[in-house]
């Protein structure tokens, strides 16, 4: 019985030492996710709404030199 005992044990002891690795792969993965969310969060932009939404296949565009612009989409082609 004393032998069973002691393989027990040691299976406890090499079980214990695997969870902790994954427990650590864990670790460095939850933080490679928080950099890279970090990192997305700068190259995104900074406010969704001044990206223009499609209305009835037209969508208007604020005027950077003061002219006014409306695209009311792509010109039709016709086969000849």
């Amino acid at each position: 019985m004393s032998t069973f005992v002691k393989s027990l044990k040691k299976q406890i002891e090499m079980l214990q030492a695997e969870v902790e690795l994954y427990a650590n792969a864990i670790d460095s993965l939850a933080s490679e996710l928080a950099s890279a969310r970090t990192q997305l969060a700068a190259h995104e932009a900074p406010d969704r709404q001044s990206v223009p939404e499609m209305t009835a296949g037209k969508v208007e565009i604020e005027p950077v030199d003061g002219i006014h612009a409306e695209i009311t989409g792509a010109p039709s082609q016709s086969a000849a």
